[in-house]
């Protein structure tokens, strides 16, 4: 098997000093999903949004609900736990992290997951094909401080 080089392909996997500690509750997580996670990954596994996504999947220190790696996205399903004090400033520091790291991160509740499924995906699917439309306008990259030739309007989140 070939080693991935990550530089090449604009991501990171996991730190090395966590990995082995990351992974064993990445693979725990993968088999104790919530019944949100488990009625999105019904929709997202098998690229049936038109797009590869990963579930639980390791990145640096962090580990993202679902990620679809070649676009930089990672979406997150959130409990109620999310909204509280501590939890919600970890939450807000690991999007930032994400966020410099070049990946966009869309949130939804268990809630929403659970009870507007059809909205949840749609609104996921649409993010990644405006998105990655967007940037098809944008030379050389936006983490090289580069800025759009699109206009700000033509983003819808």
């Amino acid at each position: 098997m070939t080693k991935i080089d990550c530089k090449k392909y604009g991501f990171n996997q996991a730190d090395p000093l966590a990995y082995k500690t990351l992974l064993s509750y990445a693979k725990n997580m993968r088999y104790e999903m919530t019944n949100a996670e488990i009625c999105l990954w019904q929709y997202l596994r098998n690229n049936q949004t038109g797009f590869k996504f990963r579930r639980q999947h390791i990145i640096g220190n962090y580990i993202a609900d679902f990620i679809c790696i070649k676009k930089r996205f990672i979406v997150e399903v959130d409990g109620r736990i999310h909204t509280l004090g501590e939890q919600k400033e970890h939450d807000d520091i690991r999007t930032n992290d994400l966020q410099k790291q070049g990946y966009r991160i869309l949130r939804f509740t268990n809630d929403q997951v659970i009870n507007e499924t059809d909205k949840v995906v749609q609104e996921i699917t649409e993010a990644l094909t405006q998105y990655w439309y967007c940037l098809l306008y944008t030379s050389p990259s936006p983490r090289d401080g580069a800025t759009s030739r699109m206009p700000s309007s033509a983003w819808k989140k």
